[in-house]
This record gives structure tokens, sequence and C-alpha cells, in this order.
């Protein structure tokens, strides 16, 4: 195993001095919407679509966003996914622990987590869809 697959594995990277856990719930979704502007779910979603209507297996597509990617995008993709763990982390400190020589390696942990954080088709198979239900207006 390379060292950058030991760090990747469980979204744990060594950041400021520690290891730190790279978690993308839906908290972290808002927060990194909230400071971006880049919804994640619907960079996703529109990803998927494209890749299936071209013909081709719908992987979740959520790389897509980075393409783009600037330093203020990278930085926040990044602090969004210590938030889980560390409510008080600010940008600014997670700019600090971002470097040149450690962006490659942060990143990939990054969309690592993210993508174990997402369920995979066979899960996506197993969970039964939640039928909607309207709310009634007369209350």
């Amino acid at each position: 195993m390379s060292a950058i697959e030991r760090l990747v594995i469980g979204g744990v990277i060594q950041l400021g001095g520690q290891e730190r856990r790279l978690i993308y719930d839906m908290n972290a979704f808002i927060s990194f919407e909230e400071a971006t502007g880049i919804n994640l779910l619907q960079a996703m979603l529109e990803s998927a679509v494209l890749r299936e209507a071209e013909g081709g297996e719908p992987t979740g597509g959520v790389f897509d966003f980075l393409k783009d990617l600037k330093p203020k995008t990278m930085r926040a993709f990044v602090w969004a996914g210590l938030l889980c763990d560390e409510p008080a982390v600010t940008q600014g400190q997670v700019g600090k622990w971002l470097w040149l020589a450690n962006l490659n390696v942060v990143i990939l942990a990054a969309l690592a987590a993210l993508s174990e954080d997402l369920p995979d088709a066979e899960e996506q198979e197993e969970t039964p869809a939640v039928p909607f239900v309207a709310a009634s207006a007369s209350g």
C-alpha cells in the first residue's frame, strides 16, 4: 500500500500537525454550499444524469465540480469535511494547513472521504423508497 493510499483510506489526513478525519455528511454539504454557492448534490445529480444520457453508467459524478477548482473552493471543500469532528475550525485555519506540497494528497483524501460517505449502488437498491405524502391543506 502506497503512502497516498494509507492517507486516503477512511478520509483521515495529516493536517496542522495531527490526524484529522474528513466526513461529508449533509451538514458538510450545506456548509460548503453556503461558503461557495456550489450545490454538491445538484452537481452530482446533473453529472449522473448526463453520464447516463451519454450511454455511460451513472457514477455519481461527485468530482465534476472540481474541473474549475479555485483555491477558495478547495479550502472550503476540505473545511466542510472537517466540521463534523471539529465544528470550531475556520477556513482560515484550514488555509494555513494547505500547501502546494500537500494539496494533491489532501484533495485525494477529501474525494475518497466523499466517495465513502455516498451509498454504493447495492446500498441504494437495498434501501426502500419512502413514499411522498403531500401535506393536507385543511390541516
